[in-house]
């Protein structure tokens, strides 16, 4: 074992024995920065060990995934969801796409929709991938970040409105550790701790100042020690080194978290919360997790989406109640999913498996409850591994477990659960072992 490999173990026993939230942040813009140095100078299985620790420890900051990925590193994979689309990413940095191919947004080179798993071409040594809209982002391992899909407002990153669909090079941006994609905009961010917003800027979402939409990369002035970023629906947050957040862009229900209804052309400090390590910005609505494992939440409550038990909307975030320590949050549309230590899904909000996505009263939850998606039709007693990952699509679900194992279920009339055909699941299901 080589001295960098020692290392980076001790970084990681370290982490597990002494888990303290700045020393976790610290190592985390440390080995950021280690990437970077190293990468020309790595062997390609080193340098993926070194990806996926950094990539994990800048995304989600908590003891079990750290724990998981610790015991399990050659099984780990990334998994998105997008508008009817799947995205996976395996260990060995290759993508697979499947599902709804509007805009060519599977990266094929075609707009025929697919459903099976099926490899993007010519992109490989993939370490992040994002896919929440009709476009997509790829972070590959020497920071550079490649763009597929509907460009309409430059959400690219590509200096022009095309759309593109097969990857390709944002030749501005290098560097980059972590990125994300909102409802037609982007942000990435550097390892320096820098952002670049680029796409729609209708509501402030890209945190420029204006209003004006930006088909390039532009810096988002006066954020600093930025780790983690966030893009929703015409909104965005980002947390920085200690553990505190910035909001901006649209703020119609309140889901910026600020005490009003005010949109922000600038990022806005959200003062009455410290010491978190996930944010996630929604559909209208936000959720931040503590370090403690605690969740908050703020904005739309139609659905009862924020899981505080009534149909009260907030503009100031407000501790759920009566959960256990949570390790990881997820949401998409009306629909909320949180991950326990000990592995179970929590769920609530509107039932959008249910094949009328647009009932507004069936199945709506008013506080998390345990089982939901046995609940909401879903079985979950295929899944015999420990879960690590869940991500939400346009009705349907992927599940991705301790030993890389990933499950779908849920509406499936675009191929979007990758199944080999157009078949509802209500059913959790294992993906064909391809990956």
């Amino acid at each position: 074992m080589s001295l960098l490999e020692l290392l980076l173990d001790d970084i990681l026993i370290t982490i597990l024995l002494y888990l303290d939230y700045k020393l976790i942040l610290s190592i985390s813009k440390l080995s950021s920065k280690l990437l970077y140095f190293c990468q020309r100078n790595l062997d390609n299985i080193l340098r993926q060990k070194l990806s996926k620790i950094i990539s994990l420890i800048t995304r989600d900051c908590n003891q079990q995934q750290l724990i998981n990925l610790y015991q399990s590193l050659s099984y780990c994979k990334n998994i998105s969801a997008g508008n009817y689309t799947s995205l996976i990413l395996t260990n060995t940095g290759q993508v697979y796409t499947f599902g709804s191919n509007f805009y060519g947004k599977l990266g094929q080179g075609d707009i025929a929709g697919i459903n099976l798993p099926t490899l993007i071409p010519n992109l490989s040594q993939v370490i992040q991938i994002s896919s929440r809209y009709d476009h997509s982002l790829a972070l590959i391992d020497n920071g550079q970040v490649y763009s597929f899909g509907t460009n309409e407002f430059g959400q690219l990153g590509l200096g022009d409105n095309h759309t593109r669909i097969t990857p390709i090079l944002i030749p501005e941006l290098t560097h980059i550790v972590q990125i994300t994609t909102g409802s037609n905009h982007s942000l990435v961010l550097d390892n320096n701790g820098q952002i670049y917003a680029f796409g729609r800027n209708n509501k402030g979402q890209l945190g420029l100042n204006n209003n004006i939409d930006k088909n390039a990369p532009s810096v988002i002035e006066n954020l600093n020690h930025i780790i983690q970023i966030s893009a929703g629906n015409e909104y965005s947050m980002v947390l920085d080194y200690n553990g505190q957040i910035y909001a901006f862009g649209y703020n119609r229900s309140g889901e910026l978290g600020l005490g009003d209804n005010i949109n922000k052309y600038i990022p806005k400090l959200i003062t009455k919360l410290t010491q978190i390590i996930q944010i996630v910005a929604g559909d209208g609505y936000s959720l931040v997790l503590s370090n403690i494992g605690q969740v908050y939440v703020s904005g739309n409550n139609d659905y009862r989406q924020l899981g505080l038990g009534d149909k009260i909307s907030r503009n100031i975030f407000i501790e759920v109640p009566n959960l256990p320590r949570i390790i990881q949050i997820s949401t998409r549309l009306d629909y909320v999913s949180v991950l326990a230590t000990d592995g179970q899904i929590y769920a609530f909000g509107r039932n959008i498996f249910e094949r009328n996505t647009f009932e507004r009263n069936t199945f709506e939850r008013n506080t998390f409850e345990q089982n939901t998606f046995e609940q909401l039709g879903i079985d979950c007693s295929s899944i015999k591994n420990i879960t690590i990952s869940v991500t939400i699509g346009s009705g349907h679900l992927l599940v991705l477990t301790n030993n890389g194992d990933i499950y779908v279920a849920g509406n499936n009339l675009d191929g979007q659960l990758g199944l080999g055909n157009y078949h509802r699941k209500n059913e959790l299901t294992k993906l064909m072992s391809i990956l």
